[in-house]
């Protein structure tokens, strides 16, 4: 598989000595990115946290969840009485990893039967990013929005540890509802102290 980033943005960055990045600007930078993978190796690349493929480390066994009604809008899994079908609905938390400095932690709750079968795998076995793996089929945010930073029993870090929070939907190319994402960006990216899992609240 090609580590090689397609469809790069025209964005920019006005060089700035080490520390002088803002969360606005990295916020701004990461939207303007069809999914944050893309966005997160390009600002790694650029401000020089580091080059090469980010690592979806694996913070929590990937596990089958009873989606919310909110999961369930978002995804829209209801049919048009209003009715559930029984869609399977999987939970991936992993951390954005730049070598050993994780960049972003992630919730990931996908639908498997929308994926083809190969990338369904791959996310069970690898450490591959959503974002790299669903590339080939055009895949895209919509719906992104900041949250809050309160405390979540998924994530592994606390609140005050990051730097913002977003939540958004991811779709192919048809605009098939895939995923939704949940992420916390963290300190490293914009040069602050380096987040390794041995820091992790476990």
């Amino acid at each position: 598989m090609s580590n090689v980033i397609s469809n790069p943005s025209p964005l920019v960055l006005v060089p700035r000595r080490s520390g002088e990045r803002t969360v606005g600007e990295l916020a701004a930078f990461v939207r303007a990115h069809s999914t944050v993978t893309m966005a997160l190796e390009r600002w790694c690349h650029l401000t020089g946290l580091g080059d090469g493929p980010l690592e979806a480390r694996v913070l929590s066994p990937m596990v089958a969840v009873e989606p919310s009604r909110e999961l369930t809008a978002e995804l829209a899994l209801a049919g048009p009485g209003g009715e559930t079908p029984a869609t399977r609905v999987m939970l991936r938390h992993v951390g954005l990893m730049q070598g050993q400095v994780m960049l972003v932690e992630a919730l990931n709750w996908f639908v498997p039967d929308r994926l083809p079968a190969d990338v369904a795998r791959q996310l069970a076995l690898t450490t591959i990013p959503f974002g790299r793996l669903i590339g080939p089929l055009g895949g895209h945010r919509s719906e992104v929005r900041e949250v809050p930073l309160t405390s979540h029993d998924a994530f592994v870090f606390t609140a005050s540890r990051a730097l913002f929070q977003q939540r958004a939907v991811v779709c192919d190319r048809a605009n098939v509802r895939l995923a939704v994402v949940q992420e916390r960006f963290l300190p490293a990216l914009l040069g602050g102290h380096d987040v390794a899992l041995r820091d992790a609240r476990v």
